[in-house]
């Protein structure tokens, strides 16, 4: 054969003697020819199908390493149902319900923990307290637990299912089932107790949104789910709660965002609502009195759906160019906005199921969550103010404090954080890299410390989903600000962006409106976030994405 240039393979080749022929790398000489020449370009061939094989799976994973199992529906699968589907009796605690009708002088005031109500104080009514309630209708009430009554008392229900108000039928969702309760409470004199002004709530803070006259009510139901149902795995809705951000103006857009949420919220049990900052544009408010207050806020959230639940709040950039404190002032008076410092940590329980209340516990005292016997489902939600720089060092040594104190134990608890600023974002505030990078190396070694499930943030106005190590990024921005905010970059991270959402009818090409809603089965281990787009008509879907409590639902 001629003279050819020697060509090389990706293989260790040794000689005659079994001895490696001096080519101790990956690079060997090639025999001459043109099966030489063959060779050589099946191998390359075959190398450069396995390069993008592996590229192409790094990039889907991105830098989490596992798959991610997206479900097809919009509930996420009823796993751990176990305890409470084989009749185990269990603390309500506010979940899976909502206060509609109360006696003359009480109003329903918004907490995490119970149903509540605020009453004028009357030590000389003696008539029973009625409270009018929607529940779910899969759950068999056994009795009621009054907190503040000074004698042990079983209280009185009466129950009766009825579906909900009418819905229209182009709206995506079903309406929901309900059954009312009627239940039967002390008077007010045995009832409902006076709190004392420099008393603290559970998280450490003052009692919020009760005028110097009032007393406070609060009461847990104690139920089961009901033995009727021959798959409780699927008839049980989770308990959610959903989030909105950038919303703080009084427009048509933010009016588009707050109707759609609205009607979803007489879907879904939602327990409470995130607004993950910038809540008055473009400069805060100045005051409690601030007339912002009515326009932005009581008026557009004035739906009897917004009534009894609380709004558990974070400020943004624009919002610390007004009054911090006014905002946190505000909630002495609205009960609604839980906002009682600029940054915070509250354990927000949805069930609580104890072993030792038995088949006659209708007048069980209500045990404390850290017993040994009780197992509780929560979720431990801490709100950072990251733009506050010369505060950082103090928020991440509170934050540090809230979850080292949350006793594990048997609990279920979800730990989440809540923060105006974005850590991974493909919009303008993510691709400020100046001021980008220096937050994501702050905030990422808190995060990971604490095994931080899910970071939720605002700041740029659209809706993303971020994955990076054991922590998923939810940007819920779209709450109706500018709509000057394209997704410009994928970044490894990326999970979901906004470009062109093949069909969908709104505005999903280029900017998202909208918000997120985030549903849990109590003790499963998903927490499901929808990510909703909306216009002045309809609302849809655009993605589902999974976040898991443990590893049990990603595929390897």
């Amino acid at each position: 054969m001629g003279n050819a240039v020697p060509l090389f393979r990706i293989i260790r080749r040794g000689n005659r003697s079994g001895d490696h022929d001096g080519h101790s790398g990956l690079l060997a000489r090639e025999p001459r020819g043109a099966l030489g020449w063959a060779r050589v370009f099946l191998v390359m061939l075959s190398g450069t199908l396995l390069l993008c094989l592996v590229a192409f799976c790094s990039y889907r994973d991105g830098p989490s390493g596992p798959i991610i199992r997206m479900l097809p529906s919009e509930h996420p699968p009823q796993a751990g149902l176990t305890e409470l589907a084989n009749g185990t009796r269990f603390w309500l605690r506010g979940s899976w319900g909502r206060i509609v009708s109360v006696t003359d002088g009480c109003r329903a005031h918004p907490r995490f923990e119970s149903f509540a109500l605020a009453c004028k104080s009357a030590s000389g009514k003696l008539t029973s307290l009625v409270v009018m309630l929607e529940l779910m209708p899969l759950l068999v009430i056994h009795g009621v637990h009054c907190k503040e009554c000074h004698l042990p008392f079983s209280g009185q229900v009466e129950v009766e299912k009825t579906p909900a108000a009418d819905l229209k039928q182009t709206e995506a969702l079903s309406p929901r089932v309900v059954q009312n309760a009627k239940v039967t409470l002390p008077p007010l004199p045995q009832s409902c107790r006076r709190f004392r002004r420099d008393e603290k709530d559970e998280w450490g803070f003052g009692i919020q949104g009760l005028l110097p006259s009032d007393c406070m009510v609060r009461f847990d139901l104690l139920v089961s789910l009901s033995s009727h149902a021959t798959e409780v795995a699927k008839a049980v809705p989770p308990i959610c709660f959903a989030a909105i951000g950038d919303w703080g103006g009084a427009t048509p857009n933010q009016g588009f965002v707050i109707k759609h949420l609205q009607r979803l919220m007489r879907r879904h049990w939602v327990k409470f609502l995130v607004s993950t900052g910038d809540n008055f544009y473009p400069s805060g408010v100045s005051s409690v009195r601030d007339q912002a207050w009515s326009t932005t806020f009581e008026k557009p959230f004035s739906d009897v759906a917004f009534q009894a639940v609380p709004f558990l709040i974070s400020v943004g950039n624009h919002d610390l160019r007004g009054k911090l404190s006014a905002q946190i002032g505000y909630g002495k008076r609205s009960a609604r906005w839980y906002f009682p410092a600029s940054h915070y940590g509250a354990s927000i329980p949805l069930v609580q199921a104890c072993s030792d209340v038995t088949a006659g516990g209708a007048t069980a005292v209500l045990v404390n969550d850290t017993t040994e016997s009780c197992a509780a489902d929560l979720l431990d939600m801490y709100v950072l103010n990251s733009y506050a720089d010369g505060s950082w060092q103090q928020q991440v040594a509170d934050g540090t404090d809230f979850f080292s104190r949350r006793l594990r134990g048997r609990n279920h608890r979800w730990r989440l954080v809540v923060n105006h600023e974005t850590v991974f974002s493909g919009s303008m505030h993510g691709m400020h890299l100046a001021r980008n990078r220096p937050f994501r190396r702050r905030a990422l070694p808190f995060l990971a410390k604490h095994e931080i499930h899910m970071y939720l943030n605002g700041d740029d106005h659209l809706l993303e989903v971020h994955r990076y190590e054991e922590t998923d990024f939810i940007t819920s921005g779209a709450g109706g600000g500018a709509l000057l905010y394209a997704s410009f970059a994928r970044l490894p991270t990326t999970l979901w962006r906004p470009e062109k959402i093949p069909g969908t009818d709104g505005n999903g090409e280029k900017f998202v409106l909208g918000f997120t809603l985030h549903c849990t089965v109590p003790f499963s281990d998903v927490l499901l976030t929808t990510l909703y787009n909306v216009n002045e008509t309809h609302a849809e879907i655009l993605y589902n994405h999974t976040t898991c409590y443990g590893r049990s639902c990603f595929i390897n």
